[in-house]
């Protein structure tokens, strides 16, 4: 029961800590960063909150003009996967800019002999300003496909939502985010702040 309402509420973290622009090609970023998330689970005429902390670690790396990969797991929780394209704008150069992006998530969810497994599938728009190669202030709208796979079968659940945050430092980056995810499907909203750095 408590598994498959988790499930279907979060226990993923929402964090993005990155700009709205790709890094140059051949160039990479180790980061890490703290993330607080705060869910709410509906036990009928009983809600309750749960706030997560989780050390989050990443890795970008810059693959061709204006495209990177990067990889990111929060521990103990999960991870994700993804890429993103720059069609607008550039890291160099102050201005708006914008990329698309797709992410693969991974999260396993257990109590006791039940086990859920969520694969989420993200969908973000990044979007920001450059007011320097120094500072950027950025909000990532996105959509979220999850796939809940778990001992009561398989289930889909739509969430939408994004974050805002801002970006300072050029070799090292400081990052400063908030995130909210809502249920698509009437379930409580979600919520995740993030303090990141980026070498």
């Amino acid at each position: 029961m408590v598994v498959a309402v988790l499930a279907g509420s979060g226990c993923a973290s929402f964090a993005t800590f990155q700009e709205m622009d790709t890094l140059d090609k051949g160039d990479g970023q180790f980061g890490m960063g703290a993330t607080v998330s705060g869910y709410q689970v509906d036990l009928g005429d009983d809600p309750q909150s749960f706030v997560v902390p989780a050390l989050n670690l990443w890795y970008r790396q810059g693959v061709a003009e204006h495209f990177e990969v990067h990889g990111r797991a929060w521990l103990p929780l999960g991870a994700t996967l993804g890429a993103k394209y720059q069609l607008l704008g550039d890291r160099h150069e102050s201005g708006f800019g914008v990329s698309a992006g797709l992410d693969l998530g991974y999260l396993t969810v257990s109590s006791g002999d039940a086990k859920s497994t969520l694969v989420d599938t993200y969908v973000p728009i990044y979007l920001g300003l450059r007011a320097s190669e120094g500072f950027a202030v950025y909000a990532v709208p996105k959509y979220l496909l999850r796939t809940s796979l778990g001992t009561g079968g398989t289930s889909l659940g739509h969430l939408a939502g994004g974050t805002l945050g801002l970006a300072a430092g050029k070799k090292t980056t400081f990052l400063l985010e908030g995130s909210g995810v809502f249920d698509l499907q009437g379930g409580p909203p979600s919520w995740t702040g993030g303090l990141g750095i980026g070498f």
